[in-house]
């Protein structure tokens, strides 16, 4: 049946934040863009998971999730045209023929884990509206962005020299937590100022206040958006030479927001023609 042009589709967005204060990156001011020609309800599963009975009105569901979690796991019951937004390196790709549409965000990735499914989209970029170069001098020699995590590698930032900062997501559950605080504690006595999770506005003001950001995590560490957004923000970016994720985003076209909302809108189309 052919669409109705006056008709706007209706998309079900569901995702996991447990605080959305500071969801201001390129995903989200994409689908502010993509607004304006799809109907978008938004399903936050920190707060509630809808019941399926409840998505039968949408056209297409669309999730922002690694495989293999929770919210993907329930994303595979869903009946009608679905579709995942890849997130995270945390775990192997399966079922992956269980989603009509996949958007990732390197092509690294692209041809390392998902290469046989017949329809996928680059989709990334970053919130230029944020992050952009602004007038000041940078007196930080070395930022790095990113999670106290262990695969972060904080520990390579302290071979490095000079005025060091490292910012991020301090870990609450209590395994995690005790590992952020080891990560902590050893970056202070080695003389590393340390700041937990700060606004994007923060975040691109301090990128902007340095030299050089440093994301030394693994290949499994994420820190794909970071490294965008210091680029987009003029800055040099320094990365460790094991991880070829992030290698080939030295060298990438820094995307915005309007070019992740047309990569967005050919993967949404494929599922609703």
């Amino acid at each position: 049946m052919e669409r109705q042009t006056n008709v706007k589709p209706k998309i079900l967005f569901c995702y996991y934040l447990l605080n959305e204060t500071n969801w201001k990156d390129g995903l989200s001011a994409a689908l502010q863009i993509l607004g304006k020609d799809y109907e978008i309800t938004y399903a936050n599963f920190a707060h509630r998971i809808p019941r399926y009975s409840e998505t039968k009105e949408f056209d297409l569901i669309l999730a922002w999730t690694a495989f293999e979690t929770d919210l993907d796991k329930w994303m595979r019951k869903i009946e009608q045209p679905k579709g995942l937004l890849i997130a995270g390196y945390c775990y192997e790709p399966t079922k992956i023929r269980d989603y009509d549409v996949l958007f990732y965000e390197t092509e690294w990735y692209a041809k390392t884990e998902i290469d046989y499914h017949p329809n996928k989209y680059h989709a990334f970029g970053v919130n230029t509206d944020i992050f952009k170069p602004l007038e000041q001098t940078p007196v930080i020699e070395y930022l790095s962005p990113g999670a106290f995590a262990a695969w972060k590698r904080h520990e390579y930032l302290i071979e490095k020299q000079g005025i060091r900062l490292a910012v991020g997501h301090i870990q609450l559950e209590e395994a995690a937590r005790k590992e952020s605080q080891t990560i902590i504690a050893k970056l202070l006595m080695n003389g590393i100022g340390v700041l937990p999770e700060v606004s994007p506005y923060e975040l691109a003001y301090l990128m902007n206040a340095s030299s050089t950001v440093f994301i030394p995590a693994d290949v499994e560490g994420g820190g794909e958006r970071c490294l965008l957004e210091a680029r987009a923000c003029g800055r040099h970016v320094e990365i460790r030479e094991d991880n070829p994720k992030l290698q080939e985003l030295l060298t990438s076209p820094v995307w915005d927001q309007e070019y992740y909302a047309s990569q967005l809108r050919k993967g949404i189309e494929s599922c609703l023609k």
